[in-house]
């Protein structure tokens, strides 16, 4: 399930989606420019699916804390494999670094501003999982170089890397 706003245009807010599930079967789930509201409705949606590989969460801003709770409990599910987040990632990094099968990882706006943040991320990178790591507007500080350092020796999964960094 596939879920766009273009920019510039707002859901409408008065539709009830909280009725509304996926069910077991579903397989990737994309948001991209929704607003909290529908974001949550939607992820709730979801949160029956024993199959969920591909989770795409892309909002400027911050979730409020019951999405971000939501999102946690999906970030449950064993089989992620492909995950892509434009959010502050410091709440996530644990429930990512829990995870044995991510391959794709595409995240803008990484910090990695705390040691805890860093280790949750070396241990993601450790798990030698991952065959796509893309950091976009990520800032290049000394604990997320160390994370990406002492990362790279074990990722012999590893094909494609890119790194934009922020300015």
């Amino acid at each position: 399930v596939s879920c766009v706003m273009p920019f510039g245009e707002s859901p409408g807010e008065e539709e009830d989606l909280s009725n509304v599930s996926f069910g077991p079967k579903l397989r990737g789930l994309e948001l991209m420019n929704l607003s909290s509201a529908l974001i949550l409705n939607l992820m709730k949606a979801a949160v029956g699916s024993r199959a969920l590989t591909t989770l795409t969460v892309l909002m400027h801003g911050s979730l409020d804390d019951e999405c971000l709770q939501v999102l946690l409990g999906l970030l449950e599910k064993v089989h992620l494999k492909n995950l892509t987040f434009d959010l502050d990632m410091a709440q996530l990094l644990p429930k990512l670094a829990c995870l044995n099968e991510v391959q794709l990882l595409d995240i803008t706006s990484l910090k990695c501003e705390t040691t805890e943040e860093k280790v949750h991320f070396e241990k993601l990178l450790r798990k030698n999982t991952l065959k796509s790591l893309r950091l976009v507007w990520c800032d290049l500080c000394p604990n997320l170089c160390d994370a990406l350092t002492a990362g790279f020796e074990s990722m012999s999964e590893l094909r494609e890397l890119t790194i934009n960094a922020s300015s």
